[in-house]
């Protein structure tokens, strides 16, 4: 008995899990349950500053661009955007944002259109070992409205190398 129950249980979250990518109607919904693995959103990064010290914060900018032939339907954390991303360098690290109170904004993003915003990351090299004398790391997005989603891998950016100083 408690096996079907469990057996249950995750099938509802699997179920919940796909829906919580869009809702019916949206533009998303269609679109995610058609290509779970193809994303429209192509990120794009750029380093605001080009030198960081170990430990020491850096911000990138970050543009997402609908690539896609349809509207796409985003859903932003007004505080917690960096937290859709991902860093491909263990030594870069993103850094999240603290608000007293969150809210979600759906913003709509036309085939080419594009967001464009700010990612606080911090260089975080091993310790012990030789300080290289650059880093080159990517950003991957993962849509947060498809968090529960299954195998849709984050979408990844351009490099970029940013100087380590001392």
């Amino acid at each position: 008995m408690n096996k079907h129950k469990v057996l249950f249980g995750a099938l509802l979250i699997c179920f919940c899990g796909l829906g919580a990518c869009g809702h019916n109607g949206s533009p998303r919904r269609d679109y995610a349950r058609d290509n779970l693995k193809v994303s429209p959103l192509k990120p794009e990064i750029k380093l605001v500053q080009t030198a960081v010290k170990d430990h020491e914060k850096l911000s990138v900018s970050t543009t997402l661009i609908n690539s896609g032939s349809t509207v796409w339907m985003l859903e932003v954390p007004l505080c917690g955007y960096s937290y859709a991303w991902r860093s491909d360098n263990p030594s870069v690290q993103i850094y999240g944002e603290a608000c007293a109170k969150n809210s979600v904004s759906k913003i709509y993003l036309k085939p080419g259109e594009t967001l464009e915003k700010e990612v606080p990351v911090r260089v975080e090299l091993a310790a012990g070992k030789p300080q290289p004398e650059s880093l080159t790391f990517r950003l991957g997005f993962k849509d947060p409205t498809c968090w529960s989603a299954q195998g849709i891998p984050p979408n990844w950016s351009n490099a970029v190398t940013v100087t380590i100083t001392k």
